[in-house]
Parts: structure tokens; sequence; C-alpha cells
């Protein structure tokens, strides 16, 4: 896995690669890398354009990580994923302004700004996630 920091979770745009990113790193999502396996689940549906498919924490396969930074459904589960584990949720939010922090109550909240609420989530749970396994660590 890869390692990743602050500085590259804020630079990251709404999308693909940071859906994976929190497949990854927070819904427990693990690369596919039996060879057998990708060819038996590619006969049946199409991988996606790498040829990636992930084993997802549930025990099945998929090769398309929800839309955790585009749909406001999928970005409430990962506001679920950080509660579950722990982290209090912050959002102060206007007409222009997205900000989300995950943390500890007793703690003054970092706080992450996104042009949208679910990019804010999704950053600032990478933040958060980042911040607990020490700058730039794999999670």
């Amino acid at each position: 896995m890869t390692m990743i920091n602050k500085e590259v979770v804020l630079r990251c745009s709404a999308g693909r690669d940071l859906d994976i990113l929190i497949a990854e790193r927070l819904m427990g999502w693990q690369i596919e890398t039996d060879q057998a396996k990708i060819k038996r689940l590619s006969q049946y549906i199409m991988s996606d354009s790498q040829g990636r498919w992930w084993r997802t924490s549930e025990g099945g396969w998929d090769n398309n990580p929800p839309p955790y930074s585009t749909n406001l459904v999928a970005a409430f589960r990962v506001v679920d994923m950080m509660v579950s584990r722990g982290y209090a949720f912050f959002l102060i939010q206007s007409d222009s302004v997205n900000n989300v922090a995950f943390g500890d109550l007793a703690a003054m909240p970092d706080y992450v700004k996104g042009e949208t609420l679910m990019m804010a989530i999704c950053k600032a749970a990478l933040t958060a996630i980042e911040l607990a396994s020490g700058s730039g660590a794999p999670v």
C-alpha cells in the first residue's frame, strides 16, 4: 500500500482515485492479487480499466468502489464508519463552505475544507486516519 499524507489528501479531487483511497484505507477493501480468481471474476463482469478487483470487507469482490466523494449516501457511509471507530463528526456548513473534521470531543478539531460536502467528508476521514497512524504511514 502506498503512503499518503495530509498534503496528498488535500490535493485529491473528487472521483475514482479518492473513492479507491476511502475503500482501501477506511472501508477495508484489499486489492485482489490471485490471478486465477481475477480471471474467473472477469469472465462474469468486466474488471475496471486497469484489471483490478478488490476483496470487500463483507467477503465479496468488487471492481468499482462506491462513489464516496460524489454521492451523499455513500459519503455518509464514511461518516458511519468513522463514528463506529470512535471518532466524533464535526460539520460547519454554509452556502459556500463545507468544513468537516473527525476527532476527539475533548480536542480542537482539524477541519478540512471541501468544494462539496462529500469531498470534505472523504478528505477529513483520510486526514484523521493519517494522523492517527503517524504521518504518511500506511493504514
